[in-house]
């Protein structure tokens, strides 16, 4: 039988380079989750690991460290019976990758989604990944975009044409910049209402947010959003029947085409 309705829950926390702190604030997110009844829980951009950009040198993060906490968050997982959306940095191949894992409720990391579109600062720290996977949470079609993703629509797209009936953000977008507000929130929106999907969308928690924390439907209107610069946890049940493809199959394939890696997404 075809799963009908999924409840998520998107975390607004700060994201600092103390990763023993950051994993403390996430497993008291996720237990506070499950007691919500949360099937899905997204935090934002390298909520484990800290920001890259943010620290002198990549070699700064503890390897060990972060392995043994990213352990923790996926017993918890399991313990809870609840998905995790784990933003964090992964060292792997002999580069650095800015990385959103998807952790089952069976406490296994089932998928990975490294970041496509790199900011500059995020070139001098990570590789960039050349993949849009969709994964599935408890049989739900599920893909992922991180922070500058947004900017982009092609990405969204690719992924709805894929099947994903959800999309899941996770940014760290705070600093100066706070007139993107308005901006990225038309973003989120567009992705949603262009696509007929559900929109996921964690931020790290300010100082001076350029994005709040949203979860957007397939109409591209608001399900919940969080108050800007604060740590909290807003919720939605999402209800899947409502996803809607009539723009997908509305297009003018005859005029255009999306093009992508291995094929072409019609």
């Amino acid at each position: 039988m075809k799963k009908t309705k999924l409840k998520v829950a998107a975390v607004q926390m700060r994201v600092t380079t103390d990763i023993k702190k950051n994993c403390q604030k996430i497993k008291s997110y996720i237990r506070k989750a499950a007691e919500a009844g949360i099937e899905l829980v997204v935090s934002p951009e390298c909520a484990l690991s800290g920001y890259g950009p943010n620290y002198k040198s990549m070699d700064e993060i503890d390897k060990k460290l972060l392995k043994d906490c990213t352990a923790e968050i996926k017993q918890l997982a399991a313990k809870n019976k609840i998905y995790v959306f784990l933003g964090t940095s992964e060292f792997r191949g002999g580069n650095w990758h800015n990385v959103a894992c998807l952790i089952s409720d069976r406490g296994r990391i089932v998928g990975r989604y490294s970041k496509v579109q790199l900011t500059g600062g995020d070139a001098k720290c990570y590789q960039p990944g050349n993949a849009l996977p969709v994964f599935k949470v408890k049989g739900v079609p599920v893909g992922a975009q991180i922070c500058l993703d947004w900017r982009f629509p092609e990405p969204c797209r690719i992924l709805a044409l894929k099947g994903a009936r959800v999309i899941c953000h996770l940014a760290n977008a705070a600093g100066d910049s706070t007139w993107k507000v308005p901006v990225i929130e038309g973003h989120l929106r567009s992705r949603a209402a262009e696509n007929g999907i559900f929109i996921v969308a964690a931020n790290g928690a300010g100082p001076l947010q350029m994005a709040c924390s949203h979860i957007v439907d397939p109409d591209g209107l608001l399900l919940a959003s969080a108050n800007m610069d604060v740590e909290e946890m807003i919720t939605a049940e999402l209800n899947l029947s409502r996803t809607l493809h009539r723009f997908l199959k509305a297009r003018r394939t005859d005029l255009y085409e999306l093009k992508q890696k291995g094929g072409t997404a019609r």
